[in-house]
């Protein structure tokens, strides 16, 4: 038996195991430390927790479940890519702030990120 908590992502609530939640819990605090100095910074993690949470729901009715699991968040958090991630695509930034496209696959996060910054 394990403990659940009930958390609310963008008004959506979700039941999630106590060490999941731990897990994403870091990973959000890293994300808003990561925006934090930029000036759409609100925008970008609403937009990253957004697609959380529609991932979650996803695999909750996919696999018919009721409680968000540690494996639930950590494939979420694959897809969504490291915050070190989102650090080698900045990088790859053209001069005028516009971030270059590469043709291989990227975390699904970074859709989010280059909405708000073209």
């Amino acid at each position: 038996m394990n403990k659940t908590i009930i958390i609310n992502i963008n008004g959506i609530v979700f039941h999630i195991e106590e060490t999941a939640y731990e897990i994403l819990k870091n990973y959000m605090t890293e994300v808003q430390r990561h925006f934090m100095g930029s000036a759409d910074s609100l925008e970008i993690t609403t937009d990253i927790e957004n697609r959380i949470a529609e991932m979650f729901n996803e695999i909750l009715l996919k696999e018919g479940k009721q409680v968000i699991v540690e494996q639930d968040v950590n494939s979420v958090l694959e897809q969504m890519g490291s915050v070190k991630d989102f650090e080698t695509v900045e990088d790859n930034a053209g001069p005028s702030g516009q971030q270059t496209f590469n043709s291989g696959s990227e975390p699904a996060a970074f859709s989010a990120t280059r909405m708000t910054t073209l």
